[in-house]
């Protein structure tokens, strides 16, 4: 018996080490064509216009860098359906959003200052931008001179 629940535990611990990051479900849910960025936009329900407008920013400077490249979808982080339909009503969201519990945020590699993460389509991490960063503006330029 002992031996079968070693077993199982060393079966659990490589499935587990095996198994693909969680972003990972909703980028290929985008079908990024190999070229794409993929961008991550992190959001709360009900949150500072600010905040909400520097990401459009941010996603219309990459759409006329990467011209038809792009693609975008939200996590709003929230717990419940009515929350992440508000939050595409209020603010008149046109992608996709998905909703996600704040004590998953880790599961994303984020954390509670993430706005946005860019990937490719391979689900590699690009660029990682977070609020009340003053370097937001030259990281981006950076990102899109190299790419």
């Amino acid at each position: 018996m002992k031996k079968i629940l070693f077993i199982l535990t060393i079966l659990c611990l490589l499935a587990s080490g095996f198994a693909e990051p969680k972003i990972n479900q909703y980028i290929k849910a985008e079908k990024p064509n190999k070229d794409d960025i993929v961008v991550v936009a992190f959001q709360y329900p009900v949150g500072c216009i600010k905040c909400v407008l520097q990401i459009e920013d941010i996603i219309k400077v990459l759409n006329k860098n990467f011209y038809q490249k792009v693609k975008v979808f939200a996590l709003v982080l929230c717990d419940r359906e009515i929350e992440l339909k508000s939050f595409i009503k209020n603010n008149n969201w046109k992608y996709p959003a998905y909703k996600v519990k704040f004590k998953e945020l880790k599961d994303y590699g984020a954390n509670e200052n993430s706005m946005m993460k860019i990937y490719n389509a391979k689900s590699e991490l690009l660029l990682d931008l977070y609020y009340n960063d003053d370097e937001t503006n030259l990281k981006l330029k950076a990102f899109i001179d190299l790419y």
